[in-house]
């Protein structure tokens, strides 16, 4: 829980920046395409929460921690194509997933 505090810290903050002075995008198109991370994990979080008691429901028994290991993992990827995506529409694809991923 720890990491993941971090982590959604550092892209709360870091982001903006981030898209501003590294990616070259406006303030405002960098305010707004910040925002997606919280899109997504608000997303990810209640398809988490979805998949978690559809499967503990087939399974008989708790199986939270799997998606909670699959969503953490899963979202190194979308970070490391954000550091090298150009594009707005990939910043934003990815900025979503990772959000996303990290909802989870």
């Amino acid at each position: 829980y720890c990491f993941l505090k971090l982590v959604t810290y550092s892209l709360l903050f870091w982001l903006p920046f981030y898209l501003f002075e590294g990616a070259g995008l406006p303030k405002a198109l960098a305010a707004l395409m910040a925002t997606l991370n919280d899109v997504g994990m608000v997303l990810g979080g209640m398809t988490a929460g979805w998949l978690s008691d559809k499967l503990t429901a087939t399974a008989g028994l708790p199986v939270r921690t799997p998606i909670v290991v699959v969503g953490l993992l899963g979202g190194m990827v979308p970070i490391f194509f954000l550091t090298v995506s150009t594009s707005s529409f990939f910043i934003a694809l990815w900025i979503t997933v990772a959000g996303f991923m990290l909802g989870m």
